[in-house]
C-alpha cells in the first residue's frame, strides 16, 4: 500500500515550498513515512499496515503539493497508472478533485486493455471533473512514422528512408516502443551510425536481412 503516493511524497518533499506544509499533515507524512523526519529519502522505510487513514493521507498530499505549487508551477507525471496501488490511486483522485486554484497539473498515462472495475472507477471520477482532459493515443500510422524518422535520420536519402519507414511501420505497426526498439537493434548492428554532428545515417543495403 501506499507505494506510488510514498515515492511521490519523498520526490515533493526534496522540493522548494515543502517546508511551508502544515504541521498537521507534515505529522500525518511521517507517520507514513518515517524517513521524511529523518531527512532521509528511500521508499522503503514506509510503514507496513499504517492505521493512518487514508483521507488523512490524501490530505496531507493534497498540502505537500500546495505548498510545493506556492514556489512554482508543479508537474506531476505518473506513468502506467494502472499499475499503482489501490490506495494511492483513491487518494490521488481525492486530494486532485480538492486542490482549487493550485498550479498543479497531474499527467497520468495508462493502458486502455487495463481495467478493473476499481480503476474503471477512478478514471470515470477524474473524467467528470470539467478540468480533466482524456487523450486516447492509437498506433502511428505510415505518415507519422515516416515524420518520426526523418527527424532522426537526417542524413538519410529521402527515398530510402521512406522505404525503410514503410518496413519498420509493416513490422511495429506503428508502436512508437517498438520503432525505439528496432532502431536501437540496428544501431546495435551498425546498420544506423551517428556522426559527430549528431546527425543518423541508414545503411539501406544491410537492412533487408536484419529486419
Amino acid at each position: 500500500d501506499w507505494g506510488l503516493l510514498a515515492e511521490l511524497a519523498i520526490d515533493l518533499h526534496q522540493l522548494p515550498g515543502a517546508a511551508g506544509i502544515s504541521q498537521r499533515s507534515s505529522d500525518v507524512l511521517i507517520q507514513l513515512i518515517p524517513s521524511l523526519d529523518r531527512g532521509r529519502v528511500s521508499a522503503s522505510v514506509v510503514r507496513a499496515g499504517t492505521t493512518t487513514e487514508a483521507a488523512s493521507v490524501a490530505d496531507a498530499f493534497r498540502d505537500l503539493l500546495a505548498a510545493v505549487s506556492e514556489e512554482e508551477a508543479l508537474l506531476v507525471i505518473v506513468d502506467d497508472f494502472q499499475w499503482a496501488d489501490v490506495t494511492s490511486r483513491a487518494a490521488l483522485l481525492r486530494c486532485v478533485r480538492s486542490l482549487g486554484r493550485s498550479p498543479v497539473l497531474f499527467l497520468l498515462t495508462c493502458r486502455s486493455s487495463v481495467r478493473t472495475q476499481e480503476f474503471a472507477g477512478v478514471l470515470n471520477g477524474l473524467q467528470k471533473a470539467d478540468w480533466c482532459r482524456a487523450v486516447n493515443l492509437g498506433p502511428l500510422d505510415e505518415t507519422e512514422v515516416v515524420e518520426l524518422l526523418v527527424q532522426m535520420l537526417e542524413a538519410t536519402d529521402p527515398p530510402e528512408l521512406e522505404a525503410f519507414a514503410s518496413q519498420v511501420h509493416s513490422i511495429a505497426r506503428g508502436n512508437p516502443l517498438f520503432i525505439v526498439e528496432l532502431l536501437k537493434l540496428l544501431a546495435s548492428k551498425g546498420i544506423l551510425t551517428a556522426s559527430p554532428d549528431g546527425r543518423w545515417s541508414l545503411d539501406s543495403t544491410q537492412v533487408k536481412g536484419n529486419l
